[in-house]
């Protein structure tokens, strides 16, 4: 990772309570990245979700397990030559 690269940034959710489906996953655009991995895992670092995709937007319809959290997303960004740059730790948690 070199100095002048810049990761995603979480947008949404937040810290704050969202429902327990439907939940929207933003983040910022990193330039040069041709997907994207959505991590979420458990307080006790369990995987709950992992999904990858090219746009910057993902909505999760199923139930998340475990209810009701919280949780710990992330995302990260590949690039070419294999460059990956994960964004910081997000909690979130549903009600």
């Amino acid at each position: 990772l070199r100095g002048d690269e810049v990761g995603p940034v979480p947008g949404a959710p937040g810290p704050a309570e969202v429902a327990s489906s439907g939940v929207r996953f933003v983040w910022r655009a990193v330039a040069g990245a041709r997907e994207y991995a959505l991590e979420i895992v458990t307080e006790d670092g369990d995987r709950v979700l992992s999904r990858r995709t090219a746009d910057t937007t993902l909505v999760w319809d199923g139930p998340l397990p475990g209810l009701p959290g919280p949780w710990r997303w992330w995302v990260e960004a590949y690039q070419a030559g294999g460059v990956v740059l994960r964004s910081p730790m997000r909690v979130m948690r549903t009600r």
